[in-house]
């Protein structure tokens, strides 16, 4: 029988115990390689750029970060590769249109994952909310289980895809009784049924406050199992 690596007995053991680590470690490794990538891309499109008959005269100036959000990854730094003229803009990394406030209020009845997903595309801003008490409630931060989401998606065909987003908007849609309801409640997390699986909230931010954890959050707020977020 083949010896483990120590460190890897290690690992197993920690994420046995929480699966949540394990999906923010995944996370953190694919934003780190989404970043890679894309500068490495930038660097080589503004590369050809230059190399065009009518760039003769102009050359590289140096670069800029700026953060966007992608949806399905999250929050990322790039370097923004600039030209003397200022002539290049990359077609690789756009700026998204602005995005519309009412596609910022969670529909419980989506997936865990797709919740999950709208909450870390919509971090940088408008970020995404809930009702409580009436009044706005910010999440910033969720984890999902694997056990109880769905986080296998590849778009085989066309068609695969139209059907997706059709499932997706009807999903919207749809109200239930269960979707929205708090299942449990502790210092680290609240977790909250979806269409499909839960949700946990990690950090959340109430109207005229700042972001905070959940364990801050619920010193002011009496929330119990059971109440419902619309």
């Amino acid at each position: 029988m083949q010896l483990l690596d120590k460190a890897w007995v290690q690992a197993v053991e920690v994420f046995k115990e929480n699966n949540h680590k394990l999906f923010e470690v995944i996370t953190s490794e694919v934003k780190s390689s989404v970043t890679n990538c894309l500068n490495k891309l930038l660097e080589a499109e503004i590369d050809i750029f230059l190399g065009q008959a009518d760039q003769s005269t102009n050359k590289k100036n140096g670069s800029y970060e700026r953060e966007f959000s992608i949806k399905g990854v999250g929050c990322i730094r790039l370097r923004m590769p600039r030209d003397r003229n200022s002539n290049f803009k990359s077609t690789i990394v756009t700026v998204a249109k602005k995005i519309d406030k009412l596609e910022s209020e969670i529909k419980w009845n989506l997936k865990a994952i797709e919740i999950h997903n709208q909450v870390r595309a919509l971090t940088m801003g408008p970020s995404s909310y809930t009702l409580y008490n009436g009044k706005k409630l910010k999440i910033h931060k969720t984890t999902v289980s694997m056990e109880n989401s769905e986080f296998g998606f590849s778009i085989q065909t066309q068609q695969y895809l139209k059907n997706y987003l059709e499932g997706y908007q009807k999903r919207k849609s749809e109200k239930s009784d269960e979707a929205g309801t708090i299942l449990q409640v502790t210092d680290e997390y609240i977790r909250v049924q979806t269409g499909f699986g839960y949700i946990d909230l990690l950090e959340v931010q109430p109207e005229s406050r700042n972001r905070m954890r959940i364990k801050d959050f619920l010193q002011g707020n009496d929330i119990k199992q059971g109440l419902k977020l619309v």
